[in-house]
């Protein structure tokens, strides 16, 4: 996840907790007491979860083995849809809880359905309409769940995200259709972003908020709908106190997730407004130990530490 929430520079809270003002400082010098409460961890995936070349490392595969074996629920929470999820972890997902899409689409316990959110029909067709003035600069991806649409397959950055990052081969899009969609990509190489953002931002409601989660990628959701309040959302259902969630990420769509999140972290790697609102950082997604590696490590070390105490005072 890469870039700000709603403007190309910044970050739009929409009623989450603002962002702190000072930089992170290492997670080890998060309280133990703090650490060891954890009993859900909300990744990104992305630059957090996913090493650079998109694949999960070793060190994050066998982070996510080591903390559900110590009972610490893991959580993908990505713009990624749960099909793209699945292929990029190569992981079956299908039956875990997640964040999809931005946050637009929430599972739940056994992999159900529980809660989406759409992007207003009357924004779905100023976006279509606005990349038909734009073609050849840039194209959509309109994104129903697992599916992926566009106008022609052909126009160039159609298959974009098919090609480089693994989703979902885009169908035709009827012209006459009653589809729904959960977010709506607007993707075109990365020196026409903030242009088409500002062009944009001009033709679409208040309805929608605007992300750029890719250096080629500007993605529309609706307003209401970000990681953050999905995660307090899932939190909630699964009867975890939010204390008790910590969330990590590295780009701008992250930033609700690491406010909302009892403890926020940013891996070294992360963008500098994500960076400004979590309260912790860890090391980067390429390094030895990646950062989610570096999490699970230190709070089963604050379990320990913890423990240890105890049973010295009870001698």
């Amino acid at each position: 996840t890469i870039g700000p929430r709603v403007r190309l520079g910044c970050s739009s809270l929409r009623g989450q907790r603002p962002p702190r003002a000072a930089m992170p400082v290492p997670l080890r010098e998060c309280p133990d007491e703090e650490l060891a409460r954890i009993r859900c961890i909300a990744t990104d995936m992305d630059g957090t979860f996913l090493a650079p070349d998109h694949k999960p490392s070793a060190g994050s595969l066998s982070a996510l083995e080591v903390a559900e074996k110590a009972g610490i629920t893991f959580i993908f929470a990505t713009g990624r849809n749960r099909w793209s999820a699945q292929k990029a972890s190569g992981m079956d997902v299908s039956d875990r809880p997640g964040l999809f899409l931005n946050g637009t689409v929430m599972y739940g316990e056994g992999g159900a359905l529980k809660h989406e959110e759409t992007v207003p029909p009357e924004d779905v067709a100023a976006a279509i309409q606005f990349a038909s003035e734009h073609e050849g600069i840039c194209a959509l991806n309109l994104v129903q769940a697992d599916e992926f649409f566009t106008k022609d397959p052909k126009l160039p950055w159609a298959m974009h995200l098919h090609e480089q990052y693994g989703d979902p081969v885009p169908q035709v899009l009827p012209d006459s259709h009653e589809m729904r969609f959960h977010c709506v990509h607007i993707l075109s190489a990365n020196e026409h972003q903030e242009q088409l953002y500002n062009d944009l931002k001009q033709r679409v409601s208040s309805n929608v908020a605007i992300a750029k989660n890719l250096p080629t990628n500007l993605a529309m959701v609706p307003a209401q709908a970000n990681k953050g309040k999905s995660l307090h959302r899932l939190a909630t259902e699964m009867g975890f106190d939010i204390k008790e969630v910590l969330g990590v990420g590295d780009g701008g769509n992250d930033v609700e997730l690491v406010t909302e999140a009892g403890i926020g972290v940013a891996v070294g790697n992360g963008i500098p407004v994500l960076k400004a609102a979590a309260k912790y950082e860890v090391a980067t997604n390429a390094a030895e130990i990646p950062g989610v590696q570096e999490i699970v490590n230190l709070i089963l070390e604050a379990r320990e530490r913890i423990g240890a105490a105890k049973n010295a005072k009870a001698a």
